[in-house]
């Protein structure tokens, strides 16, 4: 292997192992609904792609790696060694009635691995957050003369590790899978204050960790138009599939709280009410099926145009609670290159991109669905002789409940990632 091609797989390495400790433990969310279900669910886009709605079903691209599709990996350079990471900083402003919150976090979003196997089939790997859990808050209750203050806090994350292998039937049709593993814990506590002098604290703490294998599925068809130009109609599919892992719920009453989620302080009295603990399997908690649909058009090295649809189906899944509802999302995305091969004009190779989305969050509160809206856009700046790009994306988005309340989430988020494409797998004639 040639020397710069040595240094450059150690640096994807350091990087890999440094960024998969920081997937798995970074604070992502600030949100009280990250309590629900199994928190906050990351909606994370490799290379351009989140500056474009977050739209790819029915994208292919030489450039980079499409986490979003697995069928569309098959298009990648089959002479070329792919390394895509990306970190993004974000922020959230919360608003209920007269109370406002202001937070925000930098956060290392994923890394992923993509290479030829044959000139048909590739394989990518890569680390990216599945969902995360972050909260604090407090709710005051009057009832019958007594009034109950309680402290909320929830913390953790799931991330995802997977493999993909993606192969290329023909010079149209392409279908890829991946093998997903989930991993993490997600914790949330609440502790009780009463008025009341002769009651005792209360508390309760919920623990799941999550250790579990799940399957996706995707395909794509191109249809050419013109000698430069097609349609291409993509597919995912993700069954409804269990998850396997340990849970621990610990109720009990006390005289002093503790911190760092321990729920009361040993040094005083605690009188236990529920302790349970053990491993569970898929007829406890799943994960829903999950259909996409994209449709794209596209004129090669000048301008893509996409349109995206997902449906999950959560209200089918086994989970402790009945709040869950099914999901749809829409989105849309769009490509623009003036002259990719301009020489000495590098705005015209700059790739500029905006899109759009819409989604109802799969969690209902006293039935009002929670709606997820935003614009995005954002840069794709080519090295010098290179395929290699820095990609710049802006996202904007509010959530809200779809009834009367009047609780909002504004959120932003600024993302930088590095798309490495390296000719590794051609002969060199001089060295």
């Amino acid at each position: 292997m040639h020397k710069y091609n040595k240094l450059t797989l150690l640096l994807v390495l350091c990087v890999t192992i440094l960024s998969t400790l920081s997937v798995s433990a970074q604070q992502r969310t600030y949100s009280p609904l990250s309590r629900y279900g199994y928190g906050e669910m990351q909606n994370i886009s490799y290379s351009g792609y989140g500056a474009m709605g977050h739209t790819g079903i029915a994208f292919q691209s030489a450039y980079g790696i499409n986490n979003l599709n697995p069928a569309a990996n098959a298009s990648m350079d089959s002479l070329s060694f792919y390394f895509d990471a990306g970190m993004s900083y974000f922020w959230q402003g919360i608003n209920s009635g007269n109370e406002k919150a202001y937070y925000s976090n930098t956060v290392f979003d994923y890394v992923a691995l993509g290479f030829s196997i044959t000139p048909k089939a590739s394989a990518t790997a890569g680390f990216k957050p599945f969902s995360s859990g972050g909260y604090k808050y407090q709710t005051i209750t009057e009832y019958d003369n007594t009034t109950s203050v309680s402290n909320l806090t929830g913390d953790g994350n799931l991330t995802e590790l997977y493999l993909g292998l993606s192969y290329k039937i023909g010079s149209n049709l392409s279908v890829g899978a991946n093998v997903n593993y989930i991993f993490g814990t997600l914790e949330n506590m609440s502790q009780a204050t009463f008025s009341d002098a002769t009651a005792q604290k209360y508390g309760s703490h919920r623990k799941m960790t999550v250790g579990s294998v799940n399957f996706d599925f995707g395909a794509q068809y191109k249809i050419n138009i013109a000698d430069d130009k097609s349609l291409i109609i993509g597919a995912t599919y993700q069954p409804k599939q269990g998850l396997s892992g340990e849970r621990t719920l610990y109720q009990a009453s006390g005289e002093t709280f503790g911190d760092d989620f321990n729920l009361f302080s040993p040094t005083g009295r605690i009188d236990t009410i529920t302790y349970s603990t053990g491993s569970y399997d898929g007829d406890e908690f799943q994960i829903p099926a999950k259909l996409g649909l994209g449709l794209s058009y596209n004129i090669e090295e000048k301008l893509k145009l996409g349109f995206d649809y997902e449906f999950e189906q959560w209200e089918d899944i086994n989970f402790s609670d009945d709040y869950l509802r099914n999901t749809q999302r829409y989105s849309v995305g769009a490509e623009f290159i003036p002259k990719d091969r301009a020489v000495n004009n590098y705005l015209s190779r700059i790739r500029y991109r905006a899109g759009g989305f819409y989604k109802n969050e799969y969690v209902s509160l006293s039935g009002e669905d929670l709606n997820n809206y935003g614009i995005t856009f954002g840069l794709g700046l080519p090295l010098r002789r290179s395929k290699t790009m820095i990609n710049l994306s802006f996202e904007y988005g509010q959530r809200n409940l779809s009834g009367a309340s009047d609780y909002t989430e504004d959120y932003g988020r600024i993302t930088v990632n590095f798309s490495l494409h390296e000719f590794w797998f051609a002969k060199r004639k001089l060295d």
